[in-house]
């Protein structure tokens, strides 16, 4: 698959969605399941650039730390819970 890098805009309702998801999720990260409701960034599970996109059902909480550590091709792997 080719990676296409995206003109990555957020939607205008970027940070509505992200606490809206956090909250789902109960600020608990993804990867290693603390609680972080700081610490907190979405995770396409998809890259945008691979056809993804910013619905809810492409995006999981991870903490900062998972976040920069987790390479996207192991997190796609798992499946949304909900």
């Amino acid at each position: 698959m080719v990676y296409v890098r995206p003109d990555a805009r957020y939607p205008k309702n970027w940070n509505k969605l992200r606490w809206a998801i956090f909250k789902e999720y109960g600020y608990i990260c993804q990867r290693c399941g603390r609680y972080s409701k700081g610490n907190l960034e979405l995770h396409h599970i998809k890259p945008i650039g691979f056809g993804g996109s910013n619905s809810k059902d492409n995006l999981i909480p991870l903490c900062r730390e998972c976040h920069a550590e987790m390479p996207s091709s192991k997190i796609a792997k798992r499946k949304r819970k909900k």
